[in-house]
């Protein structure tokens, strides 16, 4: 198992096994987990408060922001099941970041610690400079398994789903890259952090 995502989340922080490759103009371009024509990743810090603070707290990880006030009450819940809802939640907020694109999204969802995370929200960063945007979901989930039981304060939660096929574009629809469809597997680390589910890292998975 592999620190790295597909490509929709590439970036040095995140570069691990390659699950599926790019063209660019025609040509072989960087696997995934690896730096795009688009992006350049670059650190993002990541902030956090409890419940009963207005500002950025300090946790044991690091400083961390609001939840999201949209995060469904699902993923709000100390369960796998909790921990199943956030993820989903996690991976359409992305999704989102680089289809619009929207800078911001991610960072109330992680730890500042978080490596993945950064890296998705450099891209969202990178995207939104370019005027450039993914022209559709970059990934479809399909099963989405939380590996423990009870209350736990950390949990992972393993994620099957298919990397589509789709291209980046600029502001007048010119194509500047293209992903290819292929299957891709994750485990996502949560931290319990009182509030709710912070992600602590993410994993791409071999085979």
């Amino acid at each position: 198992m592999t620190r790295a995502f597909p490509r929709w989340v590439a970036g040095a922080a995140l570069v691990g096994s390659a699950v599926a490759g790019c063209t660019t103009n025609g040509s072989t371009g960087p696997g995934v987990g690896t730096s795009s024509a688009v992006v350049t990743s670059s650190p993002v810090v990541t902030t956090s408060v409890s419940p009963s603070s207005s500002g950025p707290s300090v946790s044991p990880t690091g400083t961390t922001l609001p939840l999201p006030v949209d995060l469904p009450v699902a993923a709000r819940e100390h369960s796998p099941a909790g921990a199943e809802a956030f993820v989903r939640f996690f991976f359409a907020r992305t999704n989102r970041a680089w289809t619009r694109p929207e800078v911001g999204l991610l960072p109330p969802l992680c730890l500042a610690s978080s490596k993945g995370c950064a890296a998705l929200e450099a891209t969202a960063i990178e995207l939104s400079a370019k005027g450039q945007r993914y022209n559709g979901d970059p990934v479809t989930l399909g099963s989405v398994l939380a590996m423990g039981s009870g209350a736990p304060i950390d949990l992972s939660v393993d994620v099957r789903g298919k990397q589509e096929r789709r291209q980046v574009v600029d502001n007048q629809g010119a194509v500047v890259l293209t992903d290819a469809e292929k299957k891709v597997h994750f485990q996502i680390d949560l931290r319990w952090l009182g509030d709710g589910w912070r992600v602590v890292e993410t994993l791409g998975v071999d085979g």
